[in-house]
């Protein structure tokens, strides 16, 4: 399959249920990684390897072409929200009554 994330070394794209494990045992999901793309990093520190996470995605452009434009809009407004100011925060643990105190 062209979108197997094992034929990405940047550990992109489609996951068949069963194939990640969890505590020894398969985890009974499915899922497509990606994350902003962004070309791979070669020249890091040896005790750095999460550089190697830094990379392009796989896509199904052919079968699927609107996934791309769709999941990099989703990543963008989740990033937005992430760097909402920490005002915004403490207005929510305010509203949810001081849970997050």
């Amino acid at each position: 399959m062209k979108l197997d994330n094992r034929l990405s070394p940047h550990f992109r794209g489609y996951t068949r249920m069963g194939t990640e494990v969890t505590q020894g045992r398969a985890d009974a999901r499915e899922q497509i990684d990606y994350s902003p793309e962004r070309g791979p990093v070669t020249d890091y520190p040896e005790d750095q390897p999460y550089w190697l996470l830094q990379g392009p995605n796989l896509w199904p452009d052919r079968s699927f072409p609107e996934l791309k434009s769709a999941a990099m809009e989703w990543a963008e407004l989740m990033s937005e929200v992430g760097m909402e100011p920490a005002a915004g925060h403490r207005g929510f643990a305010a509203a949810a009554g001081g849970l997050f105190r």
